[in-house]
């Protein structure tokens, strides 16, 4: 494992699935079909955020063990 791609990743995850869902919840008050279609493209990154998280389980993600069981327990 890598920890400066691990930190890459999660960054290139974390960042656009929370800005997505921000975006999606203002876009609730313009149109719930737009609010939908943010939160379908959404969930992409939702399903990375469960691959990362899987991976920390396996000792797979970061060198550091203990980095591996916070990040995964936040995730």
């Amino acid at each position: 494992p890598s920890t400066r791609r691990s930190i890459l990743e999660l960054v290139t995850t974390l960042v656009p699935f929370v800005a997505l869902w921000a975006l999606a919840w203002a876009s609730l008050s313009i149109s719930p079909w737009l609010a939908l279609v943010l939160a379908m493209l959404n969930g992409a990154f939702l399903v990375r955020i469960f691959v990362i998280q899987h991976d920390c389980g396996h000792s797979s993600f970061f060198t550091n063990r203990t980095a591996q069981d916070w990040v995964g327990r936040a995730l």
